[in-house]
């Protein structure tokens, strides 16, 4: 503690010196993530509220999901994970984000006008494809170009086109140009970020659904297989095709359960 010295204070030194518990056991909370922070092979899950640590044979950028929270990160960085971009490049652009805030504000509107009849129309999913309610016109979110026209060319619109002869104009003209083309950038980065969002909800929505049809499927085939038992407890009085019939309706309801859900 002392200044300019390099010396550390191990636990066994520090710990006989606190006599309160409390804090002793903030001491060793702090010891212990200070251990985690700098051991290459070790990480806290940056998810709310969760202390779970990830351990890796190697400190590298790739996908890792929590087991306890499901939070998804970069092991390497602990940002959302962001292949195919390297971690230095997405803290640079996360940084200059977070420094034009007031900007990013201005067009993180989630509405546009559609370009036909100017309506107003709010994207709720994560395709880039729009269709307008009012005047049926289908065009990009992104550039607002008919989509028709986009074909094989659709990277272009994610692809900023600067003036040519920028480097000849004043400083103030060149300052709004890199302006322009942060701006270009930043809305085709916060549109993909709010379609993974909104693709995600989807998917949660789909997989509920799923579950509330496989439940009454399920519920279809219990009550078949007990009309079944019921009739062979009474094979003897009950009649022969009348059987038979039970029996393929109980075969089909099985056939759809399984089809239907132990493929996905």
């Amino acid at each position: 503690m002392g200044n300019k010295c390099q010396v550390l204070a191990p636990e066994d030194f520090v710990l006989p010196l606190l006599t309160r518990p409390r804090l002793k056991e903030k001491y060793q909370q702090y010891a212990f993530a200070d251990y985690v922070r700098s051991h290459p092979q070790l990480r806290f899950c940056p998810g709310p509220n969760c202390n779970i640590v990830v351990q890796a044979k190697e400190s590298r950028a790739k996908r890792v999901k929590c087991t306890s929270c499901k939070t998804q990160f970069c092991y390497k960085c602990g940002s959302d994970y962001h292949a195919p971009t390297d971690c230095e490049t997405i803290k640079k652009w996360l940084t200059k984000c977070a420094d034009d805030s007031e900007t990013a504000n201005y067009i993180s509107a989630h509405t546009k006008d559609c370009p036909k009849c100017h309506i107003c129309i709010e994207k709720n999913g994560g395709c880039n494809h729009m269709q307008c309610y009012n005047c049926k016109h289908d065009f990009c979110w992104m550039c607002l170009g008919c989509w028709k026209a986009h074909g094989s060319e659709y990277y272009e619109c994610s692809r900023y086109k600067e003036n040519p002869n920028i480097a000849h104009e004043s400083a103030h003209a060149q300052a709004r140009e890199a302006l322009k083309k942060y701006l270009h950038y930043y809305e085709r980065w916060e549109n993909h970020s709010k379609s993974l969002k909104l693709e995600e909800e989807t998917l949660a929505k789909i997989r509920e659904r799923i579950q509330n049809k496989f439940e009454y499927q399920q519920a279809q085939l219990e009550a078949e297989i007990e009309n079944l038992s019921w009739k062979i407890e009474r094979a003897e009085m009950t009649d022969r095709g009348d059987l038979e019939n039970q029996m393929d309706i109980v075969e089909k309801r099985r056939t759809t359960l399984l089809t239907d859900f132990l493929q996905v």
